[in-house]
C-alpha cells in the first residue's frame, strides 16, 4: 500500500463491488489481496508513528523538560478522552467505566 490510503481504500471497495457483480473465486481473491495490502500498510503506518513519537519524546527528555512534559500530557489527555467516550458508551457517567477491568 502506498501513500494514497484513500485511493487504496477506493480500489478495495471497487474490488468488492466487482465481486458482488460477479461472485467468482478470482474476484474474491482480488478483494482479499487488496484487504491484506491495506492491513499491512496500516500496521506499517502505526509502527512508524509510534517510532516517531518515541524518538520525539526521547529527544525532549534529553534537551527540553518543558516540551517533554507537554508531550506526555498531550498523550495522557488523548487517552483520557478515549476513556471518557468508553464511559459514555458503556452507560457510566462518572467514576470508572463499567467493564473497564476487561479492557486493561
Amino acid at each position: 500500500m502506498g501513500k494514497g490510503g484513500k485511493r487504496d481504500y477506493k480500489r478495495k471497495e471497487g474490488d468488492f463491488n466487482e465481486f458482488l457483480g460477479n461472485r467468482s473465486v478470482e474476484k474474491w481473491e482480488n478483494y482479499r489481496l487488496r484487504c491484506r495490502e491495506i492491513k499491512r500498510g496500516v500496521k506499517e503506518a502505526k509502527r512508524r508513528a509510534k517510532e516517531k513519537l518515541a524518538s520525539r519524546v526521547e529527544e525532549y527528555a534529553r534537551r527540553d523538560s518543558k516540551k517533554f512534559w507537554k508531550e506526555v500530557n498531550r498523550v495522557r489527555k488523548k487517552k483520557e478522552e478515549v476513556w471518557g467516550v468508553l464511559e459514555i458508551v458503556r452507560g457510566g457517567g462518572t467514576g470508572s467505566c463499567k467493564g473497564s477491568e476487561d479492557l486493561e
